[in-house]
């Protein structure tokens, strides 16, 4: 903002007063300096960058979901409940998703639109989130429960629904707060006025102080999330790998807390940088979705291959054995059978009703 002030005269002479006008301009020079472009620090450059790391994370979300169904018959992927695999990836989809408003500035949007991305970013992100670790949550703590009861010897069907409360309060609340935080004090965007190195900087900023309130009240829910989870894969430790992912669960954790300690002071130094800041929060995002995806379905993946390729060498060698010695093959039968009572699990689960997705498991104890 540039004031001019004028003296007004009159035709015989007289002075009568001093004009002012306020006039709005990019950036006020002299001579030369009018001819230095000023940097407005936008996004173009970089922005590919985001949006490639997005794809990435989001077609790897998409391609667990689509592996979570076709192979929802198989064994590992039963045991290990679909249905919270799939929330898992859905959580996954939508955290990635934020790096689209994330690279929104106003050299492709306007101002209006700016500020519309300012507030779906934290949306995406925390509802992500919130997604991805109560489904986790919900999913280990509904495999404690089965195993639980089987201890005790006790016949029991857990569906989804008995455990899927806490998903649904941490999802209303986290809901709930970001509502209240876009109507009370939403993200608006803002430009600096160019300054004396001919820099301008746009960014996301509340008019009011409550949006502080609600940044830490939705940070709480999202931890609370994270440590529920955590408090289930540590009952789950005893539980073997192809029903629990505790061993994963932890190694997530270590990655997400890794990723948080070099990211989060890198932000704190970078916060007057918009690239550089882009930049840094896309590669957190994407580093925390796909270790969630490789971690949860990677190991799945490889049992699933493996335990087919053991099936098709057992198959084999099973027939072999059938055509070249058929007078003790009863004899082997019955001490096969013998051999699996005595190395049998003390727990299987099975399906209730028909169907392999029906989503009632019964929890059966005895060596089988």
């Amino acid at each position: 903002m540039v004031t001019y002030s004028q003296p007004i005269i009159s035709h015989s002479g007289k002075f009568l007063g001093i004009a002012t006008v306020d006039v709005t301009v990019d950036a006020l020079c002299y001579g030369d300096q009018c001819n230095t472009p000023v940097d407005y620090n936008y996004l173009t450059k970089i922005r590919p960058v985001g949006f490639t790391l997005c794809a990435i994370a989001m077609a790897s979300s998409l391609g667990c979901g689509a592996w979570t169904q076709i192979y929802r018959k198989n064994r590992v992927v039963i045991a290990s409940q679909p249905f919270f695999l799939r929330f898992i990836c859905l959580g996954c989809l939508v955290m990635a998703s934020s790096i689209i408003p994330l690279s929104v500035d106003d050299s492709i949007a306007s101002p209006e639109g700016c500020s519309k991305a300012c507030m779906a970013f934290p949306w995406l992100l925390s509802i992500g989130f919130t997604t991805t670790f109560s489904a986790l949550f919900s999913k280990i703590w509904r495999l404690n429960k089965v195993f639980h009861n089987a201890r005790h010897m006790r016949r029991v069907v857990v569906k989804e629904k008995d455990v899927i409360l806490p998903f649904a309060i941490l999802m209303t609340v986290n809901c709930a707060l970001m509502l209240a935080w876009t109507l009370v004090d939403p993200l608006l965007w803002f430009r600096t006025e160019p300054n004396d190195a001919y820099e301008s900087q746009g960014y996301c900023r509340a008019e009011g102080d409550a949006y502080i309130i609600f940044l830490i009240l939705i940070a709480i829910v999202n931890f609370l999330a994270l440590v529920l989870a955590n408090i289930q894969a540590f009952r789950a430790r005893n539980i073997t790998t192809e029903f629990s992912e505790s061993l994963y669960v932890m190694m997530t954790m270590v990655s997400l807390l890794q990723a948080l300690v070099i990211g989060v002071p890198l932000l704190v130094i970078v916060h007057e940088n918009p690239v550089a800041g882009y930049f840094i929060c896309s590669g957190l995002i994407f580093v925390v979705t796909t270790a969630i995806l490789g971690l949860m379905f990677v190991p799945k993946m490889y049992l699933v291959r493996q335990r087919a390729r053991d099936g098709a060498e057992s198959s084999a060698s099973r027939n072999t054995t059938r055509h070249s010695q058929p007078d003790t093959e009863n004899q082997n039968n019955t001490h096969s059978r013998l051999s699996h009572a005595e190395q049998a699990p003390e727990i299987v689960i099975v399906d209730s009703r028909s169907g392999l997705e029906s989503g009632n498991h019964t929890v059966m104890t005895g060596k089988f």
